[in-house]
């Protein structure tokens, strides 16, 4: 049971965190809670290619990450998506969950391609919550101000991860905030 002198610490403490979030909000300007995504796109999952709209970034470090609902049983949301959790055992194939996220992926600045990668297997790089899960899979800098278009080619078909609402999202990193 918590003494009265350490609630009151604990209110301190979050309201010092909070305070600088909401004053920002107050005076209208973005709070670290508040940024939205530069792309966030629904995808379908089918074999097939898809393209982003056109999107502007600052100089910061972006992740672009498969994100879902959590629609379906955790277990087998994170096999499909080829989310691994290090320290649990590995049921996915046992439970006939096989993988259902495999891409290449493009970064075009104009015509140039200037990043690209393959979604193949699982791996750790991933963030849940009550309501989601998504699985990192590229990582790319921005310059201020270039337009890019991302690419993604889905190689496997992934339609059973549809029920989830997957999106496509491009994202300051966590560590990038304004």
């Amino acid at each position: 049971m918590l003494h009265k002198t350490q609630l009151r610490f604990l209110g301190i403490v979050a309201a010092l965190l909070l305070a600088p979030a909401l004053s920002a909000t107050a005076a209208g300007q973005k709070c670290f809670i508040c940024i939205k995504p530069v792309v966030d796109m629904p995808v379908i999952m089918e074999k097939g290619t898809v393209r982003s709209p056109e999107f502007t970034v600052k100089h910061k470090l972006y992740i672009i990450k498969l994100q879902a609902d959590n629609a379906l049983p955790s277990g087998q949301l994170d096999c499909l998506m080829g989310v691994y959790l290090i320290k649990a055992p590995d049921h996915c194939e046992m439970f006939n969950f096989h993988l259902a996220f495999e891409a290449e992926w493009k970064l075009y600045a104009g015509t140039q391609v200037v990043a690209h990668g393959i979604v193949q297997g699982r791996d750790g790089n991933y963030e849940s919550d009550n309501h989601q899960t998504s699985r990192w899979f590229a990582s790319f800098t921005g310059e201020k101000n270039k337009k890019y278009v991302l690419e993604v080619t889905f190689t496997k078909d992934g339609s059973a991860l549809r029920v989830a609402n997957p999106h496509i999202v491009i994202d300051l990193t966590p560590g990038s905030l304004p």
